[in-house]
């Protein structure tokens, strides 16, 4: 891992723990040493002090960074580690140490982080924890997102914290837990003790995540996948709107097609428009070829698909005549190749400053 690290909601990095409940017995390194490294350069087990979890070490599947002369540790007698902040101040702050997995690690499962911390002169401000991988990033600060506000020198405060935007995730990269940042800098001598870090599943019991990958079971998904259908329903766990665009959306019944949407125009995007989206999709494109719809219109002859950023206009009278004024139009999605990536929204509408009124139903993808 490089000493320079691009995250732009966090500008300091100080301290990282993991907890290896279960692992492997490992090599550790000798308690009290230090690498005297200060070129940020990774180093492969050999660092300040052993850290204990629990009865646990750390693993030697972990690679850490050290910025020498940043913080002391030294261990516990009833298990985890005394931290004290030294006077070297990188980017603001005090840059101590982040360890990092030299492989895929399982999160399966986990739930919350738990652990237990004291101090008799660290502002709670001052610590933070992060966790991260290439897709996600989480940042909570001891006082301002989770409402601790002083904390004792003899006595430990639990703290537990939700990580389940990580179910069931590959962590492949910098993976940290962060300690002791601040704007400002943390004065030198600062000193806290933590202790009892551990990964926790839904139930509160600890999740092994040293050995092997995630299980991530693979969605499946119909042939047809139903965003509206004409008996009322709308998929679960999507939402259904108007993008903005001031369109009212009206669920009717109609003599021949059952349930449908009637969507009339609105000024929300500064001229008369009529608009119906889905968003909180799947990835579709990944996994079906068109989307196919029941549309009826007096006012207008062309209908246009958005799948963002891409607009596409298609003829109504296209499509298959079903009587009635109504018709049905299958639009591929290979028309739309040059779209951003992992879409998850769809738009139906009439287009800006295009104001008529249309009735849809019976939304669907297609493989």
């Amino acid at each position: 891992m490089k000493k320079v690290l691009s995250f732009s909601v966090i500008a300091l990095l100080v301290l990282g723990f993991i907890s290896l409940m279960g692992c492997p017995s490992p090599t550790a390194p000798t308690p009290g040493t230090d690498t005297g490294d200060t070129s940020g350069g990774g180093d492969t087990g050999s660092t300040s002090a052993s850290l204990y979890l629990y009865s646990y070490q750390v693993d030697t599947d972990f690679a850490y960074d050290v910025w020498s002369g940043t913080f002391t540790a030294t261990d516990l007698s009833e298990g985890g580690q005394r931290i004290v902040v030294g006077t070297q101040n990188w980017a603001g702050g005090s840059f101590a140490r982040v360890i990092a997995p030299k492989t895929t690690f399982n999160f399966t499962n986990v739930k919350k982080v738990k652990f237990k911390i004291r101090s008799g002169n660290m502002d709670p401000g001052w610590f933070s924890f992060l966790l991260q991988d290439p897709s996600n990033i989480l940042s909570k600060n001891l006082k301002t997102d989770l409402g601790i506000t002083t904390l004792d020198s003899t006595s430990w405060t639990d703290v537990e914290i939700d990580v389940s935007a990580f179910y069931n995730k590959k962590i492949t990269s910098a993976f940290s837990f962060v300690i002791a940042n601040d704007p400002a800098g943390v004065p030198a001598e600062t000193w806290f003790e933590i202790r009892n870090i551990d990964w926790v599943d839904a139930n509160g019991n600890s999740v092994n995540i040293c050995e092997g990958e995630p299980v991530i079971e693979t969605p499946t998904y119909p042939d047809t996948y139903y965003l509206f259908k004409s008996d009322g329903t709308l998929a679960e766990g999507i939402t259904m709107g108007n993008w903005d665009s001031g369109s009212t959306i009206t669920m009717i019944d109609d003599a021949n097609q059952g349930k449908v949407y009637k969507v009339e125009p609105g000024n929300g995007w500064g001229a008369p428009s009529s608009c119906i989206a889905f968003w909180n999709l799947m990835v579709y494109q990944d996994v079906y070829s068109s989307i196919t719809f029941k549309i009826k219109s007096d006012d207008l002859s062309e209908i246009c698909v958005k799948i963002p950023e891409v607009e596409k206009y298609y003829t109504i009278a296209a499509g298959t005549d079903l009587g009635n004024g109504w018709y049905e139009l299958t639009v591929p999605f290979a028309d739309y190749s040059d779209t951003a990536s992992n879409n998850t929204s769809i738009g139906i509408l009439g287009g800006r400053d295009k104001g008529g009124v249309f009735y849809i139903t019976d939304i669907r993808f297609n493989k």
